[in-house]
């Protein structure tokens, strides 16, 4: 599922447990930058996350609410030039997640082989 603010993907594993790609535009990174040395961040991480090495969950857990802490994760492009898009992968808490009672490995492993009919 794609959101737009906060701009990622939020998706399932095949065991249920969620996780956040986060997507930031070149532009954006000054200004999450600014965001994370206003939560605290030391100045190393303020830079990587300004230099588009780093990112930071921030407006994930403010939209959760689930009292958890933003972390940085390493960030990698996915395209170059003009329109640079800086990613990060996060996990999502469990309490966000379906967990393995709704995945799609126990239903497959319930239902049996699927077969297509003639």
């Amino acid at each position: 599922m794609v959101i737009g603010a906060p701009f990622g993907v939020l998706a399932l594993d095949r065991k249920g447990s969620a996780s956040w790609l986060q997507l930031e535009p070149a532009a954006n990174l000054r200004e999450l930058a600014e965001i994370a040395e206003s939560q605290g961040w030391d100045a190393d991480t303020v830079q990587d996350v300004a230099a588009g090495r780093k990112l930071i969950d921030l407006e994930l857990q403010l939209a959760l609410a689930a009292g958890q802490k933003p972390q940085p994760r390493q960030a990698f492009a996915i395209a170059s030039g003009t329109a640079v898009l800086h990613a990060a992968l996060f996990s999502v808490g469990e309490t966000f997640s379906p967990g393995f009672m709704t995945s799609h490995e126990r239903f497959i492993a319930t239902s049996g082989e699927r077969q297509l009919q003639d």
